[in-house]
């Protein structure tokens, strides 16, 4: 069983399947930021004329991703969404 009932009517995740889903999904992050990482850091350069704020920013934008996901977000487009995450750093950037 994947829930259990808390108090209240409420249901809590079992600590043990939420430890094997976060370890899936740390994978397929980690597959998903050596896919994008260098893609997102040259968009990134372009833009602020700086690879070390670009991969600064980058870096950034898959932390905020991953606290999304970390949090029970979840992102049907990845790319898409960290371009947007991407360029939203860089405009709060200037």
């Amino acid at each position: 069983m994947l829930f259990k009932r808390a108090r209240r009517g409420s249901f809590v995740i079992k600590k043990r399947v939420l430890r094997q889903y976060m370890k899936i999904t740390e994978a397929v992050f980690m597959q998903l930021f050596e896919e994008l990482s260098e893609v997102l850091i040259r968009h990134c350069y372009f833009r602020v004329g700086n690879k070390e704020k670009a991969q600064d920013i980058v870096q950034e934008a898959f932390m905020k991703a991953w606290t999304h996901v970390v949090q029970g977000g979840q992102i049907d487009h990845p790319k898409a969404f960290l371009y947007t995450i991407t360029n939203n750093l860089i405009i709060d950037w200037y």
